[in-house]
């Protein structure tokens, strides 16, 4: 199973209904919500700072998490935010993986190459005012 962290942040009416039913029936709601998709609540805390509540939980994949999400969301009653949390052993897994290092220009923009062509100007830090652009994707045709 894939552990996830879920920020939540409630909306004015969102708050009335915690205030109304009390903070026990969200997680009752939350625990669920989530067992329904084959998962489970790790913890449910309330806090103070940039989210209302912090719940971790485990489900069986980024599909069954992005469900949650949405049903949440569509309640309109709650904005949240979900970070997919790794243990340290996919950590250590990952510290050890090949990955191949793009060239500097396709690092700039965040962009790589694809299928052996040149992409387009459009990507470039190089203009026609530009007198010496920081970097340009080899063969743009526009840089001086």
């Amino acid at each position: 199973m894939a552990k996830y962290l879920v920020i939540a942040s409630y909306t004015a009416e969102g708050m009335k209904g915690i205030a109304d039913k009390g903070g026990t029936a969200r997680r009752e709601a939350v625990e669920k919500l989530v067992a329904d998709l084959g998962g489970t609540v790790e913890s449910f805390y309330f806090g103070f700072g940039e989210g209302d509540a912090y719940v971790t939980v485990d489900l069986p994949d980024n599909v069954s998490a992005a469900a949650v999400s949405m049903t949440v969301g569509a309640s309109g009653m709650v904005q949240t935010r979900t970070i997919v949390l790794l243990t340290r052993d996919q950590e250590s897994h990952a510290t050890v993986r090949t990955v191949a290092r793009l060239p500097m220009g396709d690092r700039a923009t965040g962009l790589a190459r694809g299928g052996g062509r040149e992409l387009s100007h459009r990507g470039c830090s190089c203009s026609p005012r530009t007198y010496r652009p920081r970097w340009c994707w080899p063969g743009c045709g526009a840089c001086p």
